[in-house]
């Protein structure tokens, strides 16, 4: 099988008003991934995601990465496996979700609520700011910007 690298939802680095505030609230309060593989290309993360998928072993992604490949060891796949990977499969699971509910299609904001009660439970954030207290600004910051994307959509 081949692995396209074009990915299946569309790439995070495009701008969406709606998505941003999201998007920020991950960086505010999830740790960040910095490994080889989080430093790859999106595409070629993509590739890895869909090869996981499918139960290709970590020898086999390697080979079918070539040149992005070659840096990476089972370590690194496994790691990615068990963290950023586990990210994918529910993002994949949340677009099929929102795929099949024309109300969250029609509606950007009302998704974004959703995913946003769904991935950040208040047991989630309040361990987060107690931990580190510094997170209630980004945290702020980015529930207003919802707010106002949220009352400017039709």
């Amino acid at each position: 099988m081949s692995y396209s690298s074009a990915p299946i939802n569309p790439p995070h680095d495009d701008f969406d008003p709606a998505r941003e505030p999201l998007r920020i609230l991950r960086f505010a309060l999830k740790r960040r991934r910095r490994g080889k593989i989080a430093r790859l290309p999106e595409a070629v993360r993509e590739q890895i995601n869909l090869m996981l998928q499918d139960g290709i072993s970590y020898a086999e992604i390697v080979v079918g990465l070539g040149e992005h490949g070659k840096a990476l060891n089972k370590d690194n796949l496994s790691r990615w496996r068990k963290t950023n990977h586990q990210d994918w499969l529910l993002d994949q699971l949340w677009a099929r979700s929102v795929r099949q509910d024309p109300r969250l299609q029609a509606h950007k904001p009302v998704e974004q609520i959703c995913r946003l009660i769904t991935e950040f439970d208040p047991e989630t954030i309040t361990e987060t700011l107690s931990r580190d207290p510094s997170k209630y600004i980004p945290l702020l910051k980015a529930l207003g910007r919802l707010a106002d994307v949220a009352s400017t959509a039709p």
